[in-house]
């Protein structure tokens, strides 16, 4: 994608919103493992739930999203950009897993 491109998608709503819900549907996931969770992950979790975070670490995140080779459109499937969110989306937030 073109940089154009890319700015393009970081800034379109409908994108940042699939972004946030990858957001939650991974904080989900972290907050069903329980004790299995490392501490960074329960505290990453708390701040998407109890600070309601996802949308400021949906927009935090959005730009390196839109940029990984794997998201060649606005267009991805949910499949494709969920485990994107995924890998990139604790790196941001009060408490990030290290």
């Amino acid at each position: 994608m073109t940089n154009v491109e890319i700015y393009a998608l970081r800034n379109d709503a409908t994108f940042l919103q699939r972004v946030e819900v990858g957001v939650v549907k991974y904080a989900a996931y972290l907050r069903a493992l329980g004790g299995s969770a490392t501490q960074p992950q329960q505290d990453w979790t708390r701040t998407v739930f109890e600070l309601s975070a996802s949308a400021a670490i949906a927009q935090a995140c959005a730009w390196e999203v839109a940029m990984n080779p794997a998201i060649t459109s606005g267009e991805v499937e949910d499949s494709v950009l969920n485990p994107v969110v995924e890998v990139i989306c604790t790196k941001y937030g009060p408490a990030p897993v290290q």
